[in-house]
């Protein structure tokens, strides 16, 4: 598998950020408290015979953690790309600092691989 692209990177650091406003959104986090609270409700209020209807509170209940734990998961993936990205751009920074006569063999031999990887996507 190849590695993601600035492109790829720029984009999730990007949802990451927006995953963020929206976790820090006081309208959001106020929806999904009151959710939490009618779910809770109707769980407590439900007979213990309508186990159909207890199933799907159940449901209710996962949805609700699960978006907001797909949102964080977000806001992480996004500060871990945030991270790739200057790691790549300090690299990049630094290749462009020496000249190539002072590069160790490791960085010449990156800067080759990236060349060709560069020129096949191109092709």
């Amino acid at each position: 598998m190849n590695p993601p692209t600035d492109q790829q990177l720029r984009a999730t650091s990007d949802m990451g950020v927006y995953a963020a406003q929206v976790l820090d959104n006081p309208a959001f986090t106020e929806a999904f408290r009151r959710l939490q609270a009618d779910v809770y409700t109707r769980w407590l209020e439900c007979p213990v015979h309508e186990t159909a209807k207890a199933q799907l509170i159940l449901q209710q209940a996962k949805m609700i953690d699960a978006v907001r734990s797909t949102m964080a998961g977000m806001i992480e993936q996004g500060k871990l790309a945030a991270d790739s990205l200057r790691k790549l751009t300090e690299a990049a920074d630094m290749r462009t600092e020496k000249p190539e006569s002072e590069l160790s063999p490791i960085e010449r031999e990156l800067g080759r691989s990236r060349r060709r990887r560069a020129e096949r996507r191109a092709n």
